[in-house]
């Protein structure tokens, strides 16, 4: 695990982003099989989760800009609502199964990064 120490930051984006990409398209599928909604394909899960980062990053971005404060709720709230809309659209399914489909994934993802920082360390 040293040798994950001493990766250049560059190549960790590089190597990070398509890799926390993939994850998270692997847990969305899980996720809508959770839900009993029909799966969608790998790379069709990756451009919803894409699209999503995508619309989650110009919202964070824009908040403040509209007068918002920039504070935990709202930032939280429209994020999921954002990324519900997302997977609304993406997915096909309603406006609640997809908050729930978020919830999930979310949930998915944090006991991978937990399971991954606890292997990362040494102690």
């Amino acid at each position: 695990m040293q040798l994950l120490r001493e990766i250049h930051p560059g190549w960790a984006l590089l190597l990070g982003i398509p890799a926390a990409a993939a994850i998270s398209a692997w847990a969305l599928q899980i996720a809508c099989e959770f839900c009993t909604v029909q799966r969608p394909k790998f790379w069709h899960a990756v451009a919803i989760v894409v699209v999503g980062a995508l619309t989650n990053v110009s919202l964070r971005y824009f908040l403040p800009l509209m007068g918002f404060q920039s504070a935990f709720a709202t930032e939280t709230i429209a994020g999921l609502i954002t990324t519900a809309m997302v997977i609304v659209v993406g997915v096909g399914t309603g406006p609640f199964t997809a908050v729930t489909i978020v919830v999930v994934q979310m949930t998915l993802c944090a006991v991978i990064y937990t399971g991954l920082a606890w292997l990362a360390n040494p102690n």
